[in-house]
């Protein structure tokens, strides 16, 4: 057989080599044991970490074909539809991986994530509620629902949710996470900072815990302590743009424009899209009567909206200025 993979395999790295060179290994078997569906299934996951996806559903394809009831060419099918942002058909094979293992939590977990990102709150919540009910430890699962309850401003659902995991589940950062988002919401400040730090204790890696703490720092009026939390913020996760804005905002209200316009700038460059930094630096400009500045950021600002409506709002306040543009 002519291989399928051509060049200087010096030049690739060796892990990606290594799968390559188990790939032309496992087609050569597949010519003598074409029924193999274990070994198709496996092919399939080498296409499939090589983000061959088109090639890895072929593979799961021929596997499932052969032994219509082994599950997991299935769900690696679902997951490569959803990889190529093809829901319709995620979901499509993620309710056929369900006929055959109807108790597997984490098929409804990602079904009811992908029905959330289409808008479908209804099925979003039936089917985060099965992945509960087949595995009532599926923390993804019960942190994902209480959050779109907040989202959606369920506050009843979203506390019968979380007050049951802050005794048996807390040690969870997510779940301590989603327990001081809701008592924030809630407006009970101290009781959310209290999960934002248990959050903090458990791992390092959700940097929203700190931003938020600075948050309801600032709700208490306990602004110089929210002021060292930011800066904090800004040393433990130096690529986190928020803690810049919030930073920024708090240098404002201690007219500290420089130190504030520093900040500003900082937040866009990590995060261009969706900054209201933009807004912030344009007022400090029109402060400073230096108008061209200010209209620049506006502009910037405009052309990340999505929405017209809010377009119109910043053009029309771009138009106040009474500056030519």
């Amino acid at each position: 057989m002519d291989s399928q993979f051509s060049g200087d395999s010096s030049a690739l790295d060796n892990e990606v080599f290594l799968k390559k060179e188990l790939i032309e290994t496992y087609l050569k078997t597949l010519e003598f044991e074409s029924d193999n569906y274990d070994l198709w299934y496996r092919l399939g996951l080498l296409y499939h970490e090589l983000s061959n996806f088109t090639k890895a559903l072929e593979c799961y394809q021929k596997s499932f074909t052969i032994q219509p009831n082994f599950v997991d060419p299935l769900i690696c099918s679902a997951n490569a539809w959803f990889s190529l942002k093809d829901n319709k058909k995620a979901i499509e094979y993620y309710h056929r991986a369900i006929a055959i293992d109807p108790n597997h939590s984490e098929l409804y977990f990602v079904l009811g994530t992908i029905f959330y990102q289409e808008g479908d709150l209804e099925q979003a919540i039936e089917f985060h509620k099965k992945a509960i009910e087949k595995d009532p430890k599926n923390i993804r699962a019960i942190s994902n629902l209480g959050n779109i309850y907040l989202a959606n401003g369920f506050i009843e659902d979203a506390v019968e949710t979380f007050e049951p995991l802050s005794d048996i589940m807390e040690n969870f950062p997510l779940v301590s996470l989603s327990l001081g988002h809701f008592y924030h919401q809630d407006g009970n400040f101290d009781k959310a900072i209290k999960f934002y730090k248990k959050t903090i204790k458990l791992s390092n890696n959700f940097p929203e815990a700190e931003l938020n703490i600075g948050l309801c720092l600032l709700e208490k009026q306990k602004i110089d302590q929210a002021m060292m939390v930011f800066r904090k913020l800004t040393k433990n996760h130096p690529d986190y743009a928020p803690s810049y804005n919030q930073l920024g905002k708090i240098y404002l209200i201690r007219n500290l424009d420089e130190e504030a316009i520093d900040c500003f700038k900082k937040s866009i460059l990590l995060s261009p899209e969706a900054n209201d930094s933009y807004i912030s630096l344009a007022e400090i400009y029109i402060k400073r009567k230096r108008f061209e500045q200010a209209i620049s950021e506006l502009k910037k600002y405009k052309e990340i909206l999505k929405e017209p409506k809010s377009r119109d709002q910043v053009q029309q306040y771009i138009n106040s200025l009474n500056i030519n543009d």
